[in-house]
């Protein structure tokens, strides 16, 4: 899938603070076709464990359901590591402190304006990989009528507490409580817990609602920046140890009060209007740039690494089997084209597939089989029904 052509990397962040991502940092699933292109393309995945069994468990500890899911769980911060010493083995510039405030797209080229009146760059194309809340994504599609897709994010109205047990300060017995390998998932009422492990401590998630009915609203992606992760005062942190006593089991409470190395931190869920097109004739967008999901699907990151797969592997289709310059504007739409016929539909329907799956575990999606005890009379079939998953995973006996 090799082509040769030039990459630059504008990163906005600083050399040092990407040099200081955490060595433990946010845990992801990795479903197995995103470890299979990271190998394909030479990328380690040896830090990433199997996890191939997801439970739903009611605040009992009562299994509703067992399922058979294709994928690892890892260090975010061990897979970023790895994407960049390869984008960098492969040839690819990096630059840092590099904020863009402006694209001029040409029939020629592409020009990109800075912050700080540093000096402009030119290229054959630009792709827009800068997450949820994305300045490209304004600044490629201006010709986009609709506000709500190109400048509005959506709260989804309900955030995460995230936290981390190191493998040695595990309380007794979680080892059993929680096992490896399998992905648990443990509802209540207007609130989910979700638990597993990671290749140096068990990950965990408690999600609660900012309202009583999870209600959506939007704001301008500039409003919230600095706001999505935040870490917590000792008084937030009380109240979490309060909300978890009333609403989960022993064992759960018990491994949120052993996480104080590091402190748990807190996680706003956002995503986006669903766009019509990710590009322009020169411009593209991927990964959250283009399609911000909430976390439910496992999807983001993985819709990421295909995305940018699928897209070299357009691009080397195009440069290599068709013998085109990427100067011709055409021989650029004709690559976004094609990748947009085979990701546009497919990465819009995960972002609202998740966001169901969110409103479902939040108890808010089926108001008239969700009351306050719905979790413990709640049955397997029934479940599946509600979260419309029956064709993402495969029943366990």
């Amino acid at each position: 899938m090799a082509c040769d052509c030039e990459v630059i990397v504008f990163e906005r962040s600083s050399e040092s603070e990407t040099g200081r991502l955490p060595k433990n940092g946010g845990g992801i699933g990795l479903h197995e076709e995103s470890v299979k292109i990271l190998k394909s393309l030479g990328i380690s995945t040896e830090y990433a464990l199997p996890m191939n069994i997801h439970e739903d468990r009611d605040r009992t500890g009562r299994i509703i359901r067992k399922t058979k899911i294709p994928f690892y769980s890892a260090f975010w911060g061990d897979v970023h590591r790895h994407l960049l010493d390869g984008a960098i083995s492969a040839g690819a510039v990096v630059l840092y402190n590099k904020n863009v405030t402006s694209i001029d797209e040409r029939d020629d080229g592409v020009n990109l304006g800075f912050s700080n009146n540093t000096a402009r760059y030119d290229g054959d194309c630009v792709i827009g990989a800068d997450g949820i809340l994305s300045t490209l994504r304004s600044l490629i599609l201006t010709d986009n009528s609709n506000s709500m897709e190109t400048d509005l994010v959506r709260h989804a109205g309900y955030y995460a507490w995230r936290g981390l047990v190191p493998l040695e300060d595990l309380p007794p017995g979680a080892d059993l409580m929680f096992q490896k390998g399998i992905f648990t998932i443990e509802l209540s009422y207007k609130s989910h817990a979700i638990m597993y492990y990671l290749p140096r401590g068990l990950n965990w998630l408690i999600y609660l609602n900012s309202n009583s009915e999870a209600t959506s609203t939007y704001h301008r992606s500039d409003e919230i920046v600095g706001q999505i992760t935040r870490t917590a005062t000792d008084a937030e942190l009380e109240e979490l140890y309060r909300t978890v006593e009333l609403l989960y089991r022993p064992a759960v409470v018990d491994l949120i009060k052993a996480s104080q190395r590091p402190l748990p931190f807190t996680n706003q869920m956002y995503d986006r209007k669903s766009l019509s097109t990710f590009s322009t004739n020169r411009c593209i967008l991927i990964g959250d740039a283009a399609h911000p999901s909430t976390p439910h699907h496992l999807r983001g990151s993985n819709m990421a690494i295909a995305d940018g797969f699928v897209l070299a592997k357009e691009f080397a289709f195009t440069l290599n089997a068709k013998c085109h310059d990427l100067k011709n504007s055409a021989a650029v739409k004709d690559v976004f084209s094609r990748f947009e016929s085979q990701r546009l539909k497919l990465c819009n329907d995960i972002v609202i597939h998740s966001a169901r799956i969110g409103r479902v575990r939040q108890s808010v999606y089926c108001k008239d089989k969700q009351g306050p005890h719905w979790d413990t009379i709640c049955e397997s079939s029934e479940l599946t029904e509600m979260l419309g998953d029956q064709n993402y995973f495969t029943d366990l006996e």
